[in-house]
């Protein structure tokens, strides 16, 4: 949920999987391709597994996200690929200026080594994709995991997504 580390105040849980609740905060396409999983978790019990089909866009979109960035230095998250070939993962951010077009929002694409993976993105560099202006940290809208043109069904263990 998004509660504050006491032990940090610099950083923010965004989803940590930890209950059923924080299911009802993601885009269901399939009730099936989400799950809590005591699998490969980073932070606390559960990590959310994602059984992802063969698609153009195949992924998860946080609906309720927290709107405010403005503070913290870097969006992070952990990502467990079981698989044994990388695979291109990507994150869309949008703000509330941020539209359907490539070129209002932000774009960011990481291959995924087998095993785990620590992903860290700088709020410094969240800008849109084409100007180049700095999306508004105290206005996210949307952020969104998928991966492009995937070919065969995947799964993925995602937990840990905060701000630091």
């Amino acid at each position: 949920m998004n509660s504050i580390n006491p032990t940090n105040p610099k950083n923010l849980k965004l989803f940590d999987f930890e209950s059923e609740e924080e299911l009802k905060q993601l885009n269901w396409e399939c009730h099936k391709w989400f799950e809590l999983s005591e699998e490969n978790a980073t932070s606390g019990k559960y990590a959310l597994r994602v059984t992802l089909p063969p698609g153009q866009y195949p992924g998860i979109d946080f609906e309720k996200i927290k709107s405010d960035w403005s503070g913290f230095s870097f969006l992070r998250m952990d990502v467990f690929n079981p698989d044994n070939e990388k695979v291109d993962f990507h994150i869309r951010i949008d703000d509330d200026k941020s539209s359907v077009e490539y070129c209002t929002r932000f774009d960011i694409d990481f291959n995924l080594k087998p095993g785990m993976n620590h992903l860290s993105i700088s709020t410094d560099s969240i800008r849109t994709n084409i100007h180049h202006r700095p999306l508004n940290l105290n206005r996210i809208e949307r952020m969104m995991v998928f991966i492009s043109n995937n070919r065969k069904q995947r799964e993925l263990y995602i937990d840990n997504i905060r701000l630091e």
